[in-house]
């Protein structure tokens, strides 16, 4: 069966008395009012829980301020969700209840980035399903920890205003907020209604518009960019919103803006494109004739790699074997042109699946006729004091490398593999002080390619060989 758990937001999962202390105390300090104002303000602030626009002319009335109400409206809603934290037992108390299978959803009232700003600092990022209302809540509780949403009419401190009724439900879930009608007209009180099905998944395009919208910051560019005309993307782009319930832009006659909530929709829009782009590119390559593509950066263990090709190829049950050179080794794995990739382990892999397979000696490419050339060894220190040394490998083929050692234009500590490729115009002096650089395959957790693992293995028994053969000599 499923179990959810419902939360108000405000004074229960985050603590926003504390944050509006932290916020009197910086206002006073704004206006040069001292401690007696911040006492004032958090006294004024209980009378009534009143409404931050009554709120704030009462305040601007008795300190008299020259800031009009709006202004000072505007900055305290800014400010806020800044100040704002979750305890920790709370943050804790929440991970418990996921763990045992818990669904956790919010329900809050307010304006929609206001409350979405608060609501990251519980680490529940989620969707808003809903959007209802212009009433405050109730201050009473229903003793299991949900707060009543507010009674829209009622007469007194807990009188409607004009705000908004918002759920968030980041888990597959539905609220629904129901107007509940009481025994006289115009009274009723909004109350959380909640389905266990899921959300309406948003569509491909849609998501393809918004992201248009967003980096071109013009409809009419965007509308462009994606073939169509523009009423059809404003219309878009304005159904995302009411079906997300925040405000993803915001415009004027002159410009086109991203709201907060927008920048973070923006990134997990890019990372949802991408997914289907790799996901795409994986399937087809699978429908396909199989073959094992392989990554690694020019000049790492080129002698090694050729050699673990040559004897998988060998093999039975071998399939083609596509070696790609490219800097942006993590890139191809990730996006699904490769499968593995030889890499060096000081690499930062990114949270992908590797296996270690050789160790490698540090070598430093001179011209020839360098000072250092004919040494049997040398320090890094004696390295760095040279004008043409760069602390890493620049990204470029490696016979552009050598071509710019042999001019004297670089030196570059790199792998002992690459002398056997480097030719005569440059030298490979040994350097004493570098530890040894590990070598490893590298692909990305849950790849699907079969031939895989047979051609680790084969990396693994080509290495071992070779070290024993080093040792021997």
């Amino acid at each position: 069966m499923q179990r959810l758990a419902l939360f108000d937001l405000d004074n229960t999962l985050i603590n926003l008395d504390e944050a509006f202390q932290a916020w009197a105390g910086e206002f006073a300090d704004q206006y040069g009012l001292g401690c007696e104002a911040v006492d004032w303000l958090i006294a004024w602030d209980r009378a009534g829980y009143p409404h931050r626009e009554v709120f704030f002319g009462r305040v601007r009335d008795h300190f008299t301020l020259p800031d009009p109400v709006e202004e000072l409206w505007s900055r305290y809603r800014g400010r806020m969700p800044h100040l704002v934290r979750c305890r920790p037992e709370v943050m804790d108390g929440l991970s418990r209840l996921r763990t045992s299978g818990w669904k956790v959803a919010i329900v809050t009232n307010g304006t929609a980035d206001n409350q979405l700003g608060k609501i990251q600092r519980t680490g529940r990022n989620g969707i808003t399903v809903d959007v209802r209302g212009r009433s405050r809540p109730y201050r009473g509780s229903d003793g299991q920890g949900v707060r009543v949403l507010g009674r829209a009419g009622q007469k007194g401190r807990h009188r409607g205003t004009p705000e908004t009724a918002l759920s968030f439900c980041p888990d597959n879930l539905r609220i629904r907020l129901t107007r509940l009608r009481g025994r006289r007209a115009g009274q009723g009180w909004w109350c959380p209604v909640v389905t266990l099905r899921g959300v309406d998944r948003m569509e491909t395009r849609e998501v393809e518009c918004f992201v248009a919208v967003a980096e071109e910051l013009h409809f009419g560019r965007a509308a462009e960019r994606l073939g169509i005309a523009q009423p059809p993307l404003s219309r878009t782009i304005g159904r995302l919103e009411r079906r997300l319930g925040v405000r993803l832009f915001e415009r004027t006659s002159r410009r086109v803006d991203l709201t907060d909530a927008g920048g973070v929709f923006l990134a997990e829009c890019r990372r949802v494109l991408d997914a289907m782009d790799t996901a795409v590119r994986r399937t087809r390559r699978t429908a396909q004739q199989q073959r094992l593509v392989v990554t690694t950066r020019p000049g790492t263990g080129p002698g090694l790699l050729a050699e673990v090709v040559r004897a998988y190829e060998r093999l039975p049950g071998a399939v083609p074997v596509e070696v790609i050179f490219t800097h942006d080794q993590l890139g191809v794995l990730r996006s699904g042109a490769a499968d593995v990739g030889l890499m060096c382990g000081r690499d930062d892999l990114g949270g992908m699946m590797s296996v270690d397979v050789a160790e490698e000696s540090a070598v430093v490419l001179l011209p020839p006729d360098h000072r250092l050339a004919g040494r049997s060894a040398v320090a890094l220190a004696e390295l760095t004091r040279e004008d043409a040394y760069r602390d890493s490998v620049p990204p470029y083929p490696l016979d552009q490398i050598v071509d710019l050692v042999s001019f004297g234009r670089l030196i570059v500590v790199v792998g002992a593999s690459v002398t056997n490729r480097i030719g005569d115009s440059v030298v490979a002096v040994p350097v004493s002080d570098v530890p040894a650089t590990r070598l490893m395959l590298a692909w990305p957790d849950g790849g699907q390619n079969t031939a895989r693992p047979l051609f680790v293995r084969t990396a693994k028994a080509v290495a071992a060989g070779r070290a024993t053969l080093d040792r021997a000599s």
